[in-house]
């Protein structure tokens, strides 16, 4: 059987929000690939034009990375547009991290 073919409009949104994490973390696409253990930018060039998506190994290692005033990347609202709980810095993007 053929597989789905992928929505084009949901993988855009989604890299539209990675890249407004990748400025609240104030990040360069360099940095966000050697944090996220890429051997160079190119996944997240494409990332950045709306061309691919990170792996779910990858937004765990996003999800760990904070913000200057402890602030990590809610998945939720990068995935699917939509904060979890407590109120987020930046439309969403960071949650307080765990003390």
């Amino acid at each position: 059987m053929a597989r789905p073919k992928k929505d084009d409009r949901i993988r855009r949104e989604m890299c539209s929000r990675f890249v407004l994490a990748m400025d609240r973390l104030g990040m360069s696409a360099s940095e966000v690939a050697r944090a996220l253990g890429y051997a160079n930018a190119t996944t997240i060039a494409k990332v950045l034009k709306g061309e691919a998506f990170v792996d779910v190994e990858r937004l765990y290692l996003l999800s760990k990375i904070e913000t200057t005033d402890g602030r990590r990347i809610d998945l939720n609202w990068l995935i699917c547009g939509h904060p979890i709980a407590s109120p987020h810095v930046g439309g969403g993007s960071t949650t307080d991290a765990p003390k």
